[in-house]
């Protein structure tokens, strides 16, 4: 492109200027040579301006600040100085400067420019911000490694940690919390916090034979490897009944492997309470009583769980003889003796009608155990 541009406009850009406002302390040093200009900012602010007029009183470049990085301008020349916009991706600002009328201004000395900083807070922009007011936030937790930063100079917005003067005033990063995977009816479930997971393990979900993993690990393995869950794999034993003299110890707690509960073998029809031999202890005499050979052996505690089956049994299947009800129940009670204490209890505690979430719970505990017991009585 050729300009056409009279001789009184070829310069007329050259000269000194003084920065106003923002800029005070800085001066500005213009050399224009036809449609090309060239400055030297110095004092507050350093750095080098390059551009090209359109032949009159408007011109566009670009200024390369020390330390901050490079800006297009547009620069207009007016009766008051100098006008310069700087142009950056958030937007615009501009700046006067005057020109100097030869009366030996010299601009105030000044500490290089502190750095200016944006935030992007609740999907709004905050700022300009100095590296004080950025270090207050930081200090009172305003500002954290991922709130997203810009200054001038930057392309994009980065995390605060990624620029280097926030990031050593940041305080270090947290390790990061465990997330555990557990297999739970054959599908895969997580990422889970632990206190998800023990929820599940109180819950009945997952027991101490389901496999989970979590960070670091190889492979998968079994919840009862894991030593957080240790103690909620345990199986307390049931609350002691209320006895009365002679009538014999609570029952005993069923017997649970370090691992969890075993596999529940469909096959298995034993009793393992069956070759556990209760203490004998001499039972104390009976008020106005002795103490005779009858007495020593004190009676079994009924066992509310057989209690509840046989209500159930005499109301459901009312067309059998008691004989008949008796070997149901009989039969319902074996297949129950794979239950843990807690689950016989929610048997009796519900009189065997369970919700459609404990029932789901049961199923997916104890798989096959339901239609094994409605076998027993041969009924759908």
């Amino acid at each position: 492109m050729i300009f056409t541009i009279s001789a009184a406009l070829a310069d007329h850009m050259t000269g000194k200027y003084v920065g106003t406002d923002q800029a005070v302390a800085t001066l500005l040093n213009l050399q224009q040579d036809g449609v090309d200009l060239s400055g030297q900012l110095s004092g507050g602010d350093i750095g080098t301006l390059t551009g090209t007029t359109d032949g009159g009183d408007n011109v566009s470049g670009f200024v390369d600040l020390q330390g901050v990085g490079r800006y297009q301008f547009e620069g207009s020349y007016t009766a008051e100085g100098f006008t310069l916009t700087l142009v950056g991706s958030e937007g615009m600002v501009s700046f006067l400067f005057v020109r100097d009328s030869g009366g030996g201004v010299t601009p105030e000395p000044k500490k290089p420019a502190m750095d200016t900083y944006y935030l992007y807070e609740n999907g709004e922009q905050v700022g300009p911000l100095t590296s004080d007011e950025m270090l207050g936030r930081i200090a009172d937790g305003g500002v954290t490694r991922e709130t997203l930063v810009w200054k001038p100079g930057q392309a994009d917005w980065v995390r605060a940690d990624a620029v280097p003067e926030l990031a050593a005033a940041l305080p270090p990063a947290l390790p990061s919390a465990s997330q555990y995977y557990v297999a739970e009816n054959g599908e895969q479930v997580g990422p889970l916090t632990l206190d998800e997971v023990l929820a599940k393990i109180a819950a009945g979900t997952v027991a101490g034979a389901d496999v989970g993993w979590t960070n670091g690990m190889a492979d998968w393995a079994p919840l009862s490897t894991f030593a957080e869950f240790e103690a909620a794999l345990v199986v307390p034993p049931p609350p002691p009944t209320d006895t009365t003299a002679g009538s014999g110890p609570p029952a005993l707690p069923e017997e649970t492997s370090e691992d969890g509960p075993p596999p529940l073998d469909p096959a298995a029809d034993e009793d393992p309470a069956m070759d556990t031999e209760a203490p004998t202890t001499d039972a104390p005499a009976a008020e106005g009583g002795t103490n005779s050979e009858e007495e020593a052996t004190a009676p079994t505690e009924p066992d509310p769980l057989r209690a509840v089956v046989d209500e159930s049994m005499a109301s459901g299947l009312s067309q059998y003889s008691d004989e008949e009800r008796a070997g149901f129940a009989d039969c319902a009670m074996t297949v129950f003796e794979a239950l843990a204490a807690e689950d016989r209890k929610l048997l009796v505690d519900t009189r065997l009608e369970l919700s459609t979430e404990q029932g789901e719970a049961f199923d997916a505990k104890y798989p096959g155990l339901n239609d094994k017991a409605r076998a027993c009585a041969a009924t759908e």
